[in-house]
């Protein structure tokens, strides 16, 4: 461990750490690049598709969950509900995903899948699995699995789970 990462686990004093601890050490800096790298090349894959990231992130949740309303679906993809919005619109344009009213409570819509969303959906698979795949190659199954532990241990505690 560097001098500077065993220095910010124990650090509390609140200083401006010097040299690269920014760049190589500051966890959500680290994590936002690894997301966006990680985005940039599976959007080049996913334009034979005619999707973007977020499109397919909306595609896949809904493909594992079914039915959903737009709050869950804002949890369940991390998107911000007026930017989820828009992007179910177009979706709905696209005869992707359906949008209805909620058969007990009219006053909520809920928002599937169409047959088309889903075949989409499971044409694009294959190729999502080979970009997690390629992210987490250098890594043995015991680190992989740490590291996906790890993430969801963060999410929770920022959750306040």
């Amino acid at each position: 461990m560097s001098e500077v990462s065993s220095k910010s686990s124990q650090q509390t004093d609140h200083t401006i750490p010097q040299g690269d601890y920014f760049v190589q050490e500051f966890v959500p800096f680290i994590l936002n690049n690894v997301t966006n790298t990680i985005n940039q090349r599976f959007k080049k894959s996913l334009r034979k598709f005619d999707l973007n990231v977020t499109q397919w992130r909306v595609l896949a949740a809904l493909g594992q969950k079914g039915n959903v309303s737009l709050t869950d679906l804002c949890a369940m993809t991390a998107i911000d509900q007026p930017s989820l919005s828009r992007v179910i619109d177009l979706l709905v344009e696209r005869n992707l995903v359906t949008r209805a009213p909620r058969a007990t409570d009219g006053r909520f819509n809920e928002i599937a899948l169409s047959r088309e969303g889903q075949s989409l959906r499971d044409r694009a698979w294959p190729m999502a699995i080979e970009h997690a795949e390629l992210a987490v190659n250098g890594l043995t199954g015991d680190e992989q699995e740490t590291l996906r532990q790890l993430l969801k241990k963060m999410m929770a505690s920022l959750r306040g789970d």
